[in-house]
């Protein structure tokens, strides 16, 4: 009877440091293998000597650890390149996770027992951490049992606050139309849905999280045109205003790429736009977790 090959998984996975050659035969690098070492230099400035840390990978994580290999390894230690033991595995793993240097936003989901669904929006670097924060967020700020449902992130997205005039008055609207901001259709849209009284007043928490899949087409004053495709999160007061962010974000980054281009000699064709929705999703979000909250696990 044909003996079953073992599934392999983490849970019997064997990883041991070492720099002994008889322990790492046979093995898998189950980490880079860096060589580190200080370089120092005048600071042309101060005229004080910094020292840099520099780095060179030697081995990749993932190989298997043959006699070849080995020698190699002892090589780079007598030589003093190779200080720390090296982690090696039994099992073969050669991909490695990417770590988000950033913030991004996330909406995630979490079942209460006894009661409805509820959905978070929060900043986190990746879907472990996104987890945690959301977990002690919850246990400090509700009761009962739950449990995580759903997480989504949103770091593929540009993402746009809406800090136009608040709230926008038809003076407003007709302004943006005349300055090129909005097309006609988005115009016409923003006035048939009432231009909000300049005395009443609003709020910050007034706003909500548009979620937008667009097609923009460009044509520019030499007749070029192309088109890409992008998708947004807006926070604003309502739909019809998505269009009117994204259009002042347009022109925003045009107006820098123009200021780039005449600082290095070159010249900008400015643009007018046509966006087209391809969808347009207006995220139902019961709490916000505050950014400062998720600052505490931003790993740097």
């Amino acid at each position: 009877m044909k003996q079953e090959k073992e599934i392999q998984t983490r849970l019997n996975e064997v990883r041991i440091k070492t720099l002994e050659s008889k322990k790492m035969l046979n093995m898998y690098l189950a980490e880079r293998v860096i060589k580190k070492w200080n370089e120092d230099f005048v600071d042309q400035d101060s005229g004080e000597v910094v020292s840099v840390e520099r780095t060179e990978k030697l081995f990749e994580s993932g190989l298997l650890i043959d006699q070849d290999l080995l020698a190699k390894i002892q090589f780079s230690i007598q030589a003093g390149e190779i200080i720390e033991p090296i982690e090696v595995s039994n099992q073969h793993r050669s991909a490695h996770e990417l770590v988000n240097g950033s913030l991004c936003l996330w909406t995630a989901k979490a079942e209460f027992q006894g009661s409805k669904k509820k959905k978070f929006l929060l900043y986190g670097q990746n879907i472990e951490q996104v987890i945690d924060i959301l977990r002690d967020y919850i246990e400090l700020n509700f009761e009962g049992a739950f449990y995580i449902t759903n997480v989504k992130d949103f770091k593929n997205y540009i993402i746009l606050d809406d800090t136009l005039s608040d709230p926008l008055s038809e003076d407003d609207i007709n302004t943006a139309y005349l300055r090129g901001e909005i097309d006609l259709e988005t115009y016409v849209n923003a006035l048939h849905n009432g231009a909000q009284d300049d005395s009443k007043p609003s709020s910050e928490n007034q706003k909500k999280y548009y979620s937008l899949s667009l097609t923009i087409k460009y044509h520019t004053t030499d007749d070029d045109e192309g088109e890409f495709y992008e998708d947004f999160l807006v926070h604003t007061f309502d739909s019809e205003r998505t269009l009117l962010v994204i259009k002042a974000y347009l022109k925003m980054r045009d107006e820098e790429e123009a200021q780039r281009c005449k600082s290095a000699g070159n010249e900008f064709m400015p643009r007018t736009y046509n966006l087209s929705i391809e969808k347009l999703t207006p995220l139902n979000v019961g709490y916000v977790i505050p950014q400062e909250f998720s600052l505490a696990y931003k790993e740097e």
